[in-house]
């Protein structure tokens, strides 16, 4: 399995668990799928573009909602922010 295919079977399993309202899970999930995304940016790799900044937006987003769904104002408040960032300055 490449690294972009595991980085999206992490989304599709992080969007099954909020959908099954397993939103600590799901949040961990995006998170993994942040990692992973951090990780095959590195230097040399040919991926790193606007599109993957916004990706990141979406995911910050994500947690944000799991984190206010469970009643985590000040993680959600932070994951806001840094969606905001990512979207403002995707590359």
């Amino acid at each position: 399995m490449s690294s972009l295919e595991a980085i999206n079977g992490l989304k599709t399993s992080a969007t099954h668990a909020y959908l099954d309202k397993q939103y600590a899970i799901a949040c961990q999930l995006y998170g993994e799928q942040l990692q992973a995304m951090i990780s095959y940016e590195t230097p040399g790799t040919s991926v790193v573009s606007d599109d993957f900044g916004l990706m990141k937006a979406q995911l910050f987003s994500n947690m944000a909602l799991g984190n206010l769904k469970l009643d985590d104002f000040e993680s959600c408040r932070r994951l806001c922010n840094a969606a905001l960032i990512f979207i403002a300055h995707p590359g």
